[in-house]
């Protein structure tokens, strides 16, 4: 009996063009889902919780942090501001319970995890962006420049993906020391780049990690101070499914099931009994930037039986062309699979 992969007949079923690792079902007993622990408390992903504090959807705990949702798996509620690094969730079957990160209870000992490492995008020259990784920060865009930064460009000074923020190192909360790359510039002609200087510099991150300011002082031209914000113009962080509410985690090249959908599908239920689903798994993957906020990659799909399409018998890929709306808050995919043309809509969520 051949195996073929048919996105008609999911879509017959689920009444949309939809590739199956977003069409999962939550499965209570796979994920512990609502199961009752004692009294007072219930499970979510094996993790025992209070409903008065937190409530669980698609295997995840949701907590409000000044009204505001936060999963306490990777994010926290600061003195009422959500900010990133969760606490260590217990095990499967541990009877440890999740407490409020808010509460006063356990807000002493709350560590947030502050970084720098992501896309960057200068206020007031929309369009340049420096993508931090680590000590370093390099040119990922150079935005609207001037005669002189076009000078520079033009000579080799500056070039996408060349330092332009260094040996940043952490100097305490939410500031670290490093140094700023500067032009050089002929006396008698300012627009005419002749070099580069370093300046050392001070990195400041607002509370709620989305804004970064720069002060230092360059000699010849006096202080200065540079004000940016975090850009969501890559496809890292989680993407909500917008018909069905899965949910995928995407890191570099690749993106992981993060949350079941909740859509009722035999063929999918099959496919997750036989292991073709699981969470973690790889459902986006070579991900690669093609432009300005397009990618290539490939799309995990479902293959199932010819004469039964309630059974799952594996998985393909096909080819899809991830584009990403200009606020970075949406992700559309669209790609051509045997039964024609599909489109796959996502929010972001962190």
């Amino acid at each position: 009996m051949r195996s073929i992969f048919s996105r008609i007949t999911l879509a017959a079923i689920f009444g949309f063009a939809l590739t199956f690792t977003f069409s999962c079902s939550a499965i209570n007993d796979a994920i512990g889902d609502s199961s009752s622990s004692s009294v007072g408390e219930q499970k979510c992903g094996g993790v025992s919780y209070d409903p008065s504090t937190y409530r669980c959807e698609a295997g995840e705990l949701i907590g409000k942090c000044k009204g505001v949702d936060y999963y306490p798996a990777y994010q926290q509620c600061v003195s009422g501001v959500v900010v990133d690094g969760g606490s260590s969730s217990p095990s499967v079957g541990s009877s440890s319970s999740v407490k409020s990160s808010s509460s006063s209870s356990s807000s002493s000992n709350v560590t947030p995890t502050y970084s720098l490492d992501g896309i960057w995008e200068e206020k007031g020259n929309v369009g340049h962006r420096v993508t931090i990784s680590g000590s370093t920060g390099v040119v990922s865009a150079f935005g609207d420049v001037g005669a002189l930064v076009q000078s520079a460009i033009d000579k080799g000074y500056v070039t996408l993906n060349s330092l332009e923020w260094r040996n940043l190192k952490s100097t305490g909360n939410l500031t670290w020391s490093g140094e700023q790359k500067g032009l050089t510039a002929n006396k008698s002609n300012l627009n005419v780049a002749t070099g580069v200087a370093w300046t050392n510099a001070t990195f400041t991150l607002s509370v709620d990690g989305q804004t970064l300011t720069i002060k230092g002082t360059f000699s010849g031209s006096g202080d200065f101070t540079s004000t940016f914000t975090r850009s969501n113009h890559s496809l890292d962080g989680v993407w909500e499914n917008n018909y069905n509410k899965g949910r995928v985690t995407v890191s570099g090249s690749t993106g992981v099931v993060s949350a079941f959908a909740d859509v009722n599908s035999a063929a999918v239920q099959s496919a997750i009994d036989k292991g073709y689903v699981t969470l973690n798994s790889v459902t986006w993957r070579n991900l690669k930037s093609t432009g300005n906020l397009i990618w290539s990659g490939e799309l995990k799909g479902l293959t199932i039986n010819k004469s039964n399409p309630n059974v799952a018998t594996g998985v393909t890929w096909i080819n899809a062309t991830f584009t990403l709306s200009a606020d970075g808050q949406t992700l559309t995919i669209k790609g051509t699979d045997s039964s024609g043309d599909f489109t796959d809509t996502f929010t972001r969520k962190q």
